[in-house]
């Protein structure tokens, strides 16, 4: 094939002018077929859909310009695929899979990532199937609460802070769950998280009867707490992780861990802090671990005031 306005003639064997613009042109296109977005490109001059170059980029798969390489779900006919997209362009609650696909001041995240590895968290059976996915949602600061639109709060995960949806308003939107409405008084609208109610007493070798989660079983290294955005105890008690710090010890600054099971963070001072046991009402069974008789909290229920 020849150029236009070549003929492709040469004199007496010599090399002209033409031939060395054909050679070049050959040689270009020679390194153009190392990069399929850039052979696309160089035909249809829209290298969108074309796959990653993972040789040139093994972690995040090569694209040209103005393009980024995203994932692309496998279908009943087709594998997972990794394909160059345009960047920039998706609007907010548009699917995507990288930041660089949202406009900018998005994220690319869904608040509920932990329900596709451990789907036994209540709050999961309370999502929509399409809030599960990456959506590009608005960029917030996790310290600036009132950020994001109504109904709406800050998240923080491994794809960076972002606002999303909370589950509840009210204890009635978890009231099937045999649970109560956490974190809405600060924000207001449904920006709340559901856990189960559970009663202290009933928790015995690591585990909490009704803290069962969706499966019914009961969880394994739950605690039961007094609900954490009240003024407690008051006997309305959720069920939550049990965490490494033992009876007594200081938990007013440690914000990374929890009491261990069996006792809670409480401060009777104002001041200081620290992990108290449950004990019940008046008898001591379980006994405080000092001797000491247990302030009642509601009914049989109470806790150990320490030293």
């Amino acid at each position: 094939m020849k150029p236009d306005g070549m003929s492709g003639e040469g004199t007496g064997g010599a090399l002209t002018t033409r031939h060395v613009a054909t050679s070049l042109l050959l040689s270009g296109l020679s390194a153009v077929l190392l990069s399929g977005c850039s052979l696309l490109w160089l035909f249809n001059n829209d290298p969108e859909g074309l796959p990653c170059d993972f040789a040139n980029d093994p972690d995040n798969g090569a694209c040209l310009d103005g393009y980024t390489c995203v994932e692309r779900e496998a279908t009943d006919t087709a594998p997972v695929t990794f394909v160059c997209l345009k960047a920039g362009l998706k609007k907010v609650d548009e699917s995507c899979f990288r930041k660089e696909e949202c406009e900018v001041g998005l994220e690319c995240a869904t608040g509920f990532d932990s329900c596709n590895t451990n789907d036994d968290d209540i709050n999961c059976g309370l999502v929509p199937v399409d809030k599960l996915k990456k959506v590009c949602r608005t960029a917030c600061d996790i310290n600036a609460a009132a950020e994001c639109p109504p109904d709406q709060l800050c998240f923080a995960n491994d794809d960076g802070q972002f606002c999303d949806v909370g589950t509840c308003q009210t204890d009635t939107d978890c009231a099937q769950l045999g649970g109560f409405c956490v974190g809405e008084a600060l924000l207001g609208g449904k920006t709340g998280f559901c856990f189960q109610a559970c009663d202290p007493l009933d928790c015995q070798a690591g585990e909490c009867a009704q803290c069962i989660g969706l499966d019914g079983v009961p969880d394994a290294d739950s605690n039961c707490i007094p609900i954490i955005d009240e003024a407690g105890p008051n006997g309305r008690n959720m069920c939550d992780v049990a965490g490494n710090i033992g009876a007594y010890g200081d938990c007013g600054n440690n914000t990374a861990d929890r009491c261990t099971f069996g006792t809670f963070c409480i401060s009777l001072d104002g001041v200081t802090a620290f992990c108290s046991p449950w004990a019940r009402f008046p008898t001591g069974e379980p006994a405080c671990p000092l001797g000491e008789d247990p302030i009642q909290v509601a009914g049989n229920l109470g806790f150990c005031p320490g030293p």
